[in-house]
């Protein structure tokens, strides 16, 4: 994520639509079939783990400075111990960095200064954004194929798409020897994303989850409670919750209550929710016309005619209802709204700028459903195949997706995928918005959220398989399909094209 308020779901819709077009180059080895890009927002799709080897050795703790109210600069002595053994003679790197803006690859730069700290041998060239410009995706894989591919690279695609067409280097032996980046030390379904067939092909760097946000003193003046454990658990009672604040004089809505269709990149949530999902890894199938998946989506139209007089259209044409800084529920014309936790340490959100007290609560349960569920947004670090120093280009990566993440959290809310990171390590900027106690409070929301995730990001078909579940949605809110015909399209549509791509995997 970029610290300079980009919306980060723009910036990732970007290159998923680059990494479609990426993948569907006919020159590159071992490609698929042309993946249709989505139409309004990013794609996420599935997880697995693989069986943990024993616990190892944690992360020491920050020192007093770095945990003060305002972050210390960390240094390698407080980020990590000596690995067990550093790298005896001299080896040259080349790594690649999907983030380009300044303040970003300069971050980036300060972690691998630590990192040489550690690892003196190790020399590694940044190139960010790719050497040249261009398409991301597609210079990496055209490299992979002609065997000129970089040491280690971040990937902001899921690392299956890569691993089904033999992209990416296998490092499951190299995470058993291990001194930080074993198995059980990620969380088991962020893990899952960078997994394939049983095959671990990258280490996971952050994984912010998403919530409900809402404006508490709106809540308050409507004389409802404001804290987050009388938030509604249930789909009918958010529903019901939602009714209280849609507000029409004539055709004009004056202001809105909840939209659970506002934000598609949450869909795979909300199917979880309901007790079903889009895509098993495990099963290698789709599961879009689920019987779950039927009735969530006929609530929602339901839901739409309910409260919003079944027009789409109009809801839409009056501007996004996200969290942003030029979304509805920032101009308070709602007080819920969907996003990750990212959104909270922008500027923007600091009290004075926003100009009311907000929260975020979990996610409500479906009636098909068990538990509240969130899904998440992460970053990867993997190795391309090929590669002539795996072992050094491990201990990049190790070290970036474990204790070197301390230099990007303390800057950038980007939750860590590595479970041993220290629980005291809070974001400066979310500080300055909320201070001290609430953002180790929102800290604690957002990493404790992960234990209960939807299956997200794991199809090798991520791209082409959200773009039709995204489509079947939207042609049922416009009424251009009942859900049962959309979905069961989708369904057909989608699952061939999964069964076309993994007869070369």
């Amino acid at each position: 994520m970029s610290s300079k308020q980009i919306e980060r779901a723009i910036t990732r819709r970007t290159l998923l639509k680059g990494f479609a077009s990426g993948l569907a180059m006919a020159t590159l080895a071992a490609c698929g079939g042309t993946p249709v890009p989505a139409t309004t927002a990013p794609q996420p799709a599935a997880p697995t783990a693989t069986s943990a080897p024993a616990a190892t050795q944690a992360a020491p703790e920050p020192t007093a400075t770095t945990q003060a109210p305002t972050a210390a600069e960390p240094t390698a002595t407080t980020q990590a111990e000596a690995p067990a053994a550093t790298v005896a003679q001299a080896v040259n790197l080349e790594f690649w960095c999907a983030w380009n803006l300044g303040e970003d690859v300069d971050r980036v730069q300060k972690m691998l200064d630590l990192f040489k700290q550690v690892q003196p041998n190790i020399n590694v060239k940044l190139i960010g954004g790719g050497p040249g410009g261009g398409d991301y995706n597609e210079l990496l894989l055209s490299r992979i194929a002609a065997g000129t591919a970089p040491d280690a690279a971040t990937l902001f695609t899921p690392p299956v798409g890569f691993a089904a067409r033999g992209s990416l280097d296998v490092i499951d032996d190299l995470m058993d020897a291990a001194q930080y980046a074993r198995h059980d030390k990620f969380w088991p379904t962020v893990l899952a994303t960078c997994q394939f067939r049983g095959k671990t092909f990258g280490l996971p760097f952050s994984a912010s989850s998403y919530a409900i946000f809402y404006n508490a003193d709106w809540m308050k003046e409507a004389g409802l409670p404001t804290d987050r454990e009388s938030f509604p658990k249930t789909f009918d009672d958010m529903k019901a919750l939602s009714a209280k604040f849609v507000k029409w004089e004539g055709s004009n809505l004056k202001t809105a209550g909840f939209q659970p269709w506002s934000e598609n990149w949450i869909y795979p949530v909300w199917s979880a929710l309901n007790g079903s999902q889009f895509f098993s890894a495990k099963a290698e199938k789709y599961t879009i016309n689920s019987s779950e998946n039927v009735a969530l989506l006929d609530s929602w139209v339901q839901w739409l005619d309910d409260q919003y007089n079944g027009d789409i259209e109009y809801i839409n044409s009056l501007g996004t209802w996200d969290v942003g800084d030029s979304g509805n529920w920032y101009k308070k014309m709602t007080p819920f709204g969907q996003g990750g936790a990212w959104n909270t340490s922008y500027s923007f959100m600091k009290l004075d700028k926003i100009g009311f007290t907000w929260d975020v609560a979990k996610f409500p349960v479906g009636p098909n459903g068990k538990k509240s569920v969130t899904g998440f947004w992460p970053n990867w670090f993997v190795q391309p195949a090929g590669g002539k120093h795996r072992k050094e280009a491990f201990l990049l990566n190790e070290y970036m997706c474990t204790v070197g993440m301390a230099t990007w959290y303390k800057n950038v809310f980007d939750t860590p995928a590595w479970l041993d990171f220290p629980t005291n390590v809070i974001t400066q900027n979310l500080i300055d918005n909320v201070g001290q106690e609430k953002a180790q409070d929102l800290h604690n929301f957002f990493r404790n959220y992960l234990e209960d995730t939807a299956e997200v990001w794991t199809s090798p078909i991520e791209d082409f398989g959200t773009d039709q579940i995204n489509r079947a949605f939207d042609q049922a809110l416009h009424k251009t399909k009942k859900p049962q015909e959309a979905l069961d399209e989708a369904q057909k549509i989608t699952q061939a094209k999964l069964e076309e791509t993994l007869k070369s995997a």
